[in-house]
């Protein structure tokens, strides 16, 4: 069964508070090695984090415009405050989730409520608002398909990128909200690379690609994940929010200058 959001909420403050200790013993003990409370301390803490993973609920969130599979995702959907969230720390499933033979890779966007959650973490959770990498879907064949799910008080804009045929030569986007891109081959799990994007890579007008039919979406709060083409009615052209890369870093969202 999945975590619900008060068994969410547990799990995660008990995470925080046993690596808070940790943190403090580590301090407390610098140049004098690790102690066995520590060690004891970090152990309890995987364990709680295994437990928080292995309850993320899989949620929907994609379907494949060539052949219907719908790509399922362990996600978190409560808040930014999770395991999911932390950057370079982020702790995803341990087993990649199925995909399609023409998954290539996710990416999203995240349109944060205000005020900003105060994290001992960064959080990267992309723009504010949808977008897409032209150096990846003008390429014949690639299709991006977007969709959306709520985030705690946050609204999530999942990114998936599909391709008949797929792009080998070219690497994925890193996985959503993380430092890795786990790469596919005919719907089995490869390997993982980082990817750096830049801001100069995205283009946040979507409606010339929605008219070409590169970009389909799924519309807010539809259960069955049809695909819609077409400008008309799409709900995810002209929205309001920041179109530069973030990272919320102790409630401030960077870059400071960003329109």
């Amino acid at each position: 069964m999945a975590v619900t959001k008060e068994r969410r909420q547990e799990l995660v403050r008990a995470i925080d508070a046993l690596d808070e200790e940790a943190n403090q013993q580590l301090d407390a003990n610098r140049g004098r090695g690790l102690t066995p409370r520590f060690h004891e301390l970090r152990d309890q803490q995987a364990v709680v984090e295994d437990v928080l993973l292995d309850e993320l609920p899989m949620l929907a969130m994609s379907r494949c415009p060539f052949c219907g599979f719908v790509a399922q995702q362990a996600f978190d959907p409560y808040g930014i405050d999770g395991l999911w969230w932390r950057g370079p720390r982020a702790i995803r499933e341990a087993e990649a989730p199925p995909r399609c033979p023409h998954y290539f890779c996710f990416t999203g966007a995240l349109a944060l409520a205000r005020p900003i959650e105060v994290l001992p973490f960064d959080v990267e959770p992309g723009p504010e608002v949808p977008f897409v990498v032209p150096s990846i879907l003008e390429h014949p064949g690639m299709r991006v398909v977007i969709s959306s799910t709520p985030v705690g008080r946050h609204t999530g804009f999942p990114i998936f990128y599909y391709g008949d045929p797929i792009i080998p030569e070219t690497s994925g986007l890193n996985d959503w909200g993380h430092h890795l891109w786990t790469s596919y081959d005919d719907g089995k799990p490869g390997g993982s690379a980082g990817r750096l994007l830049l801001d100069n890579e995205c283009d946040y007008d979507l409606a010339p690609w929605v008219a070409r039919g590169k970009v389909q979406y799924i519309l807010p709060g539809d259960d069955t994940l049809t695909l819609r083409s077409g400008v008309d009615g799409c709900p995810y052209l002209d929205l309001p929010g920041r179109r530069v890369l973030n990272r919320i870093s102790n409630g401030v969202v960077y870059p400071l200058d960003a329109p």
